[in-house]
């Protein structure tokens, strides 16, 4: 585009209906030309612009930082980075973000301005853990065309997971032993995380607690069981492992808890005793048995290395494993069971197995010999003799049934033949014979009854095997003789067949044996009709002498008969059993006293219900036989047939048995037994109650949890039902598993039937470990029932404790505006013991009180509200208080909220005015960049210029790059920082930098440069310069101990920064705006520049009650007007700035500040008028000094400076001064404000020494924030005289012959010259002062000298004597006029010269070239003297040697010809130079 006239105007625009067709990203440049009525011109162009018409491309944004985070540990900081905005036509201007709840929202933090910077931070946030926050970018560029991005989210979360619990195994419950050496396992839940949730998992085993010497620690994902193998080591043996889980949430907080340990048993248990079948309860015969309804085994294993857990026993029979029952599940430390209530099978045998497992699952199986069973006895025979029947039956055996007499050495025997006796089911064993004469008589076999062998020796035709046996006698028999048999089997369990009784006559075959002849017709034996030849079961016809029941008669021996279990074992006295368990079977013994009454000669036996007919409810009276006959036996059994009349004992009814004496035929007594009860099943339990675990044994409610470790009652009120009393005794074991008696074994505690609750004490017991109460009913039959109770727990540890919120929602809130009501929600309580049973909640004033609401059970509910009857206290915090209660009675610590404010006040202003010291180190880079000040990245440069080049001292900083600086900060106070910028001066770059970059804690802006140098055509004045210096001004809220403060250069440019500052924002008292506006209380600077403007604004508000959540400001020309900016939103930032604004000079600027609390209510606050002033304040007549001549030395450590300052136009608001070594430097003393705006004194005491020039650098402000300095030339403290340590002086002798004078000697009288060197004063000397002294008190007055700096004096016209010695003395005086210590030396006047006392020298030649000469005594003198010694061959020559001095009389010479003649010149010199000489021929 041309140049188009405008004429006069001085604004200008293009025609819009025409398109100049600028280029997207394009730079273009402004250029005016004014010229005048002479024709002259000059141009000026602005600054290139660049054509931009669309938004920047999006970028990201990152939750946390440089990488997105999407959990965080944080409540109170949101940080935030992104990047990636692209601009590919101009450049990115600005960045603003904000902070909402959803994609664009703002609700947590309205939207702020950041400049260019990339990652931003807002504290003081009140976020709630578990809820997302999304930041929200926008990213605009200089055409203010815009783009927006938001974040993913973060969800803040502070606490770890809850912890759950572990187990070792893989099964529901917890394992303490395994078998496998090369497998772990583990399971754990409870695991949890209210916010955030469980992200992974680890786990790892070891020896110890924690420790993961066995299993490294190994990630897994979100599972609740791990699971290794094949491990290799393997795992130890009888060592106790941990299995450790960690749990994480997603934040990265986690929580861990360990097993309570396993052990590897890799052996299975050991057999102690084999199983075996109790042969002690209804057995004859070992491995046999008479009952048919219970059977009872014994068995022992032992393990060493873990318990024993269970026993699996079952019983079957040899048919293949048929079961007879299903297998019993037994607890470890059980070592019998008995079966009860069987039907078992006659001839079969049975077997019982016993599985033992161990608490590694390892099982060993042993199975019991076999163990036959056959309730039934055997059927009863008869004597195999030869019949006249008419049909042979063939049973007779030749040479049987005949006697023998005793032959040689064979006794009399009988050789008998037998059969008809049988047993189907378990077979004849044996045969027991008696011989006697008379009935059931054993007088014959008085050893007791013959024992012969069941065998199968004949076969008769059709009755089976006729059994054969020799039965020795006690005597031969007598011809004719009649002798009774008394025959009967025994089976292979030990039951006993009927007797068969005959009576046989002896017949004589011959001398030495005869034929037992049967007597088929006989008498009675009885007055009953006992005989041997009656049918069976029958009986003769009774004898005619009636029967004498003598029972009580004390002439008749007396029997006691005893009920028995044992059956093959006698009973000792007073053992006799009152109950058994088996239904189909009595037994007894009876034993008849030995006292000489008259005595018993045969027994007989029966059975019956107690005071009832014998043999009722036992036989069938009408057709069964009733009395059995025994003979002299002393004991028996009774089996009750399967298909007999009474099958079975009728339960819990009482029987005797009876044992009927027989005296003789006539006299007989009846005894009894006391009675024994069949109680062939176990105590009964009841369906409705239970065992239970108590708190205490007074109470009766069951306990699932307890607390005590040290006690349990048990209680089982009604679990055995026992209406007939039939319980004998009660028992009571304690262990970790149903029935299981690990902790009290079964025996340690018994009580009697009447007692049903017992305490178990001085115990030991485990934390979270359940115990089982069982308790074994044993009856009076020793059957016994066995209930444990369901658990209880012992719970040691309390709820863990959660969290509290003040209010109804799902976060906490900290202000209401209701003071009648109270709420409170929480969360987070949990008990892996036991369970939470309910929460008591109150509220009070202070955390756990209940003042304002009482403690009261709230059941298991979150939350909870309560209307009051008297107002809560505006302003004052209440707290909600949550107290869990577990099962077991144990109270979580108490928890209570944060609190939660009633807010009836709106904020409160606070005055902010004064400022503190600088706290920046070399803020205006006059030294040296050091690391220990500034941190420099990229290019930065101190540039020394003059004038108004820079804004403070001597240099400024050109900086291309960034440059920080750490200061000393206090976290939570705010801080002013200023500085000012420029562009960089002469640059050929046509695009400057526009912008720099700031930050601090929480502060991160761009700012703006000046009008940069040579856009006009003619060069800057330096007034111009000065004006192209901008100061701005930032605040910040420091956050911890040190603060860093950077500035960045934008562009290729770079910027030139000075006089920077930090100082602490001090406050004045709070001032109470009553809720009503307030002016004057907002601090307004303003900044101008040739076409933009600056208004900053800073203010403080306090609120006693609620925090501010938000300040709004505005800008205007009038109090309360917006006519420069509406009303703005800065956050929670207590300040604002504004840099697009056109200000005039002179007029009024008012900023309105409206402050909200969170309970929303507001306070506005009005600023005084800002006078927009554009020039600095004039500071003139600078000096040291208050005296109005500058002052340059001084030896009082207190410095004062005096000048002269105005402002004509907005006034001089403060003035600071500062102390350097350097013009403009600073340190010695901060920039502080000072005394008065006329002068000021500080003391110096400590920081500067003597010598030292502190110069004073005074800067003043105006009100317009604008601001200039002065330096005074300095003034040099003056404390020390000066330093003569290293000082010296020398006299110049003069010397009046060609022999110069010696060390303080000289040959003149009448002058000394003299230098001196070496004094040392760091304040400068002023001049020296000498004198002399003398003999003869010779003193000279002290004379100045050096006056101009010569270090050189000469005195004359003296008149010094000879041979006299005068010392010289000479000393300093600096310029405070203090003198040193004075320096001195001798001088000696020798005005003589030497004497000549002889004339001979002594030569000696000594061949071949040596020459020795000898001068001693030829010269005198006042000091010494120094000779000088030439040889030659000719008068007065030194061919052979030349002027070789000594101070010694003698002197040998080598090399010389002792042919030719030699003269010697010597010459004596004295020490002020005098001579004398002698010249001597030498002899050849």
């Amino acid at each position: 585009m041309a140049y188009a006239d405008v004429g006069p105007e001085e604004q200008a625009s293009s025609d819009p209906s025409i398109s100049l067709g600028l280029l997207e990203g394009h730079t273009y440049f402004v250029t005016a030309k004014a010229t005048n009525w002479a024709g002259l011109v000059t141009t000026a162009s602005s600054w290139g612009f660049v054509v931009e018409a669309s938004p920047p491309l999006p970028g990201f944004v990152h939750d946390g930082g440089q990488y997105d985070i999407d959990y965080q540990h944080d409540l109170s900081t949101i940080s935030v980075g992104w990047g990636g905005f692209l601009e590919p036509h101009t450049d990115i201007a600005e960045y603003s973000w904000m902070v909402g709840t959803c994609s664009g929202c703002d609700d947590i933090m309205e939207e702020q301005h950041v400049g260019l910077m990339t990652e931003a931070s807002a504290t003081d946030l009140n976020l709630q853990p578990g809820v997302r926050y999304i930041v929200t970018v926008t990213a605009c560029n200089t055409a203010d065309l815009c783009t927006t991005v938001s974040s993913d989210g973060v969800v803040p979360d502070t606490s770890p997971p809850l912890p759950g619990v572990v187990l070792d195994g893989s099964s529901d419950g917890d394992i303490q032993y395994q078998a496998s050496r090369t497998t772990i396992r583990a399971h754990w839940f409870n695991f949890h995380d209210p916010h955030t949730g469980i992200s992974h998992y680890y786990w790892r085993v070891g020896t110890s607690v924690g420790a993961e010497d066995i299993l490294p620690s190994t990630r897994l994902h979100l599972t609740e069981q791990a699971f290794v193998s094949g491990l290799d080591p393997p795992l130890p043996l009888g060592v106790q492992l941990f299995a450790t889980i960690r749990a994480y949430n997603r934040a990265g907080l986690w929580v861990e808890r360990s097993s309570n340990g396993f052990t590897v048993d890799n052996t299975p248990p050991s057999l102690v005793t084999n199983p075996a079948v109790d042969s002690t309860l209804g057995s004859v015969v070992p491995n046999t048995q008479v009952w048919r309804d219970t059977l009872s085994a014994t068995w022992d294993f032992a393990d060493q290395e873990s318990p024993l857990l269970y026993h699996i026993v079952s019983l079957y029979t040899h048919h293949q494993s048929d079961l007879v029952t299903e297998p019993v599940r037994l607890p470890g430390d059980a070592h019998s069971h008995a079966f009860s209530n069987l039907t078992l099978h006659d001839g079969d045998t049975y077997y019982v197995k016993v599985t033992a497992c161990n608490a590694a699952m390892l099982c060993t199986t042993r199975e019991s010999p076999g163990h036959t069973v056959d309730s039934s006895p055997p059927t009863v025979g008869t004597f195999a003799v030869a019949t006249d029947h008419v049909t042979q039956l063939g049973r007779d055996v030749d040479g049987h049934m005949t006697y023998w007499q005793t032959i040689g050495s064979t006794g009399p025997h009988l050789r008998l033949a037998w059969l008809g006796f049988a047993d189907p089911h378990s077979g004849i064993d044996h045969y027991l014979v008696t011989v006697g004469t008379s009935y059931t008589g054993t007088d014959l076999t008085m050893a007791g009854p013959v024992r012969l062998n069941h065998n199968g020796s004949f076969e008769s035709s059709g009755e089976g095997h006729v059994q054969l046996g020799m039965v020795p006698v006690s005597r031969d028999l007598v011809p004719v003789e009649r002798i009774y048999i008394s025959l009967w089997a025994v089976n292979t369990v030990g039951l006993n067949s009927d007797v068969a009784h005959a009576t046989f006559e002896t017949v004589p075959s011959n001398p030495t044996s005869g034929v037992l002849d049967l007597v088929r017709r006989c008498e009675a034996q009885s007055c009953q009709g006992h005989c041997t030849c009656a049918p069976s079961n029958q009986q003769c016809q009774p004898l005619n002498a009636a029967c004498n029941d003598v029972t009580g008669d004390s002439q008749y021996t007396s029997v006691q008969v005893f009920d028995i279990l044992d059956l093959h074992a006698s009973v000792p006295d007073g053992q006799d059993v009152n109950f058994t368990r088996s239904s189909t079977s009595l037994a007894a013994t009876w034993r008849a006293e030995q006292d000489g009454r008259i005595p018993v000669e045969r027994y007989e036996w029966s059975a019956g219900l107690s005071g009832e007919a014998v043999g009722s409810h036992v036989f069938d009276t009408s057709a069964d036989r009733i009395w059995h006959d025994v003979g002299s036996r002393t004991s028996a059994v009774l089996t009750l047939p399967r298909d007999g009349a009474y099958a079975s004992l009728e339960p819990r009814v009482t029987f005797v048995w009876y044992v009927r004496a027989w005296y003789n035929q006539k006299d007989f007594a009846i005894f009894t037994s006391d009675s024994v009860r069949s109680l062939p099943l176990p105590p009964q339990v009841s369906a409705s109650r239970k065992v239970k675990d108590l708190e205490n044994i007074s109470t009766n409610k069951d306990k699932d949890f307890t607390t005590s470790q040290t006690m349990v009652a048990v209680s089982w009120d009604g679990v055995f039902p026992d209406t007939f009393g039939e319980i004998n005794n009660y028992q009571v074991a304690l262990g970790t598993s149903s029935g299981a008696s690990d902790i009290i074994a079964w025996g340690g505690v018994t009580t009697t039937p009447d007692l049903t609750r017992t305490l178990l004490d001085s115990l030991s017991l485990q934390t979270g470990v359940t115990y089982y109460s069982s308790v074994m009913a044993t009856n009076y039959a020793g059957l016994h029932t066995t209930v444990s109770s369901d658990g209880i727990k012992v719970d040691t540890i309390a709820p863990t404790a959660g969290t509290v919120y003040d209010g109804l929602g799902l976060h906490d809130a900290d202000y209401q505006n209701d003071s009648l009501v109270v709420w409170g929600t929480w969360h987070g309580f949990s008990d892996l013991e036991s369970y939470i049973h309910h929460y008591v909640w109150c509220v009070g004033s202070s955390p756990g009180a209940e003042d304002i609401l009482p403690c009261s059970d709230v059941g298991v509910q979150i939350s909870a509200t309560e209307k009051l009857t008297q107002a809560l206290i505006p302003g004052k915090k209440y707290f909600s208080t949550v107290t869990a209660v577990d099962a077991a009675g144990l109270r979580s610590s108490p928890v209570s909220s944060n609190g939660i404010t009633v807010d009836s006040t709106p904020p409160v202003p606070i005055e902010r005015l004064n400022f503190g010291p600088n706290l920046v180190r070399n803020p205006s880079f006059e030294q040296t960049l050091r690391a220990a000040e500034w941190n420099v990245s990229g290019t930065a440069e101190a540039v020394a210029a003059s004038g108004f080049a820079t804004r403070d001292g001597q240099k400024y900083l050109h900086l291309h790059g960034s440059v920080s600086q750490r200061v000393l900060t206090q976290p939570g106070h705010q801080y002013q920082l200023t500085f000012h910028a420029r562009h960089v001066e002469k640059t050929s770059l046509p695009l400057q930098s526009q912008e720099g970059r700031v930050s601090a804690s929480g502060l991160h802006r761009m700012f703006k440069l000046y009008q940069r140098f040579g856009t006009f055509d003619h060069g800057g004045s330096s007034a111009e310069a000065a004006q192209n210096w901008h100061r701005h001004v930032y605040y910040f809220t420091a956050t911890g101990s040190e603060s860093d403060i950077t500035f960045s250069s934008v562009g290729r440019a770079g910027m030139a920064l000075d006089q920077i500052g930090v100082r602490l924002v001090n406050v004045s008292a709070q001032q109470d705006s009553g809720g009503e506006s307030v002016s004057g209380l907002v601090h307004v600077h303003t900044s101008t520049a040739a076409d933009w403007h600056v208004v900053q604004a800073s203010w403080d508000m306090e609120d006693l009650e609620s925090p501010i959540v938000k300040y709004e400001w505005a800008i205007g020309t009038v109090q309360g007007g917006t006519q420069l900016q509406g009303f703005k939103s800065v956050g929670r930032r207590t300040s604002g700035r504004n840099e697009d604004l056109h200000l005039q000079h002179g007029s009024s600027v008012h900023v309105n500040v409206v402050a909200t609390n969170a309970a929303e209510l507001r306070t506005v606050v009005y600023s005084e008028p800002a006078v927009v002033d554009l020039t600095p304040p004039v500071i003139s007549n600078i000096r040291d000094g208050l005296e109005s001549k500058d002052v340059n030395y001084q030896s009082d450590l207190t410095f004062t400076a005096s000048w002269e300052v105005e402002d004509k136009e907005s006034g001089v608001s403060l003035c600071e001064w500062a102390q350097g070594l350097s013009p403009g430097s600073t340190e010695l003393s901060q920039f502080q404000p000072t005394d008065s705006l006329s002068s000021s004194s500080k003391n110096l005491t400590g920081l500067i020494h003597h010598g030292q020039t502190v110069h004073t650098t005074v800067r003043c402000h105006n009100h317009a924030g604008l601001e200039s300095q002065a330096v005074t030339d300095g003034v040099t403290l003056v404390t020390s005289p000066p330093d003569s340590t290293a000082a010296a002086l020398r006299v110049a002798s003069p010397s009046q012959t060609p022999f110069p004078a010696g060390d303080s000697h000289q040959s003149v009288a009448d002058q000394l010259r003299f230098f001196w060197e070496g004094f040392r004063d760091e304040a400068g000397i002023d001049h020296y002062e000498i004198s002399i002294s003398g003999p003869s008190n010779y003193t000279h007055t002290w004379l100045s000298a050096g006056a101009n700096g010569e270090t050189s004096a000469s005195l004359s016209g003296l008149g010094l004597e000879s041979h006299q010695t005068y010392t010289v003395f000479c000393r300093a005086v600096n310029m405070g006029g203090l003198v040193s210590d004075a320096v001195w030396t001798n001088v000696t006047i020798e005005t003589e010269q030497p004497l000549v006392n002889g004339s001979s020298v002594i030569s000696q030649w000594q061949p071949p070239d040596v020459l020795h000469l000898d001068w001693t005594g030829n010269f005198l003198s006042q000091s010494e003297l120094v000779y000088e010694v030439s040889l030659g061959t000719v008068r007065g020559g030194s061919d052979v040697m030349q002027w070789v001095e000594t101070t010694e009389t003698a002197m040998t010479v080598t090399g010389v010809d002792h042919s030719r003649a030699h003269y010697v010149i010597i010459t004596a010199v004295n020490r002020a130079g005098l001579y004398v000489s002698q010249v001597h021929r030498l002899s050849t």
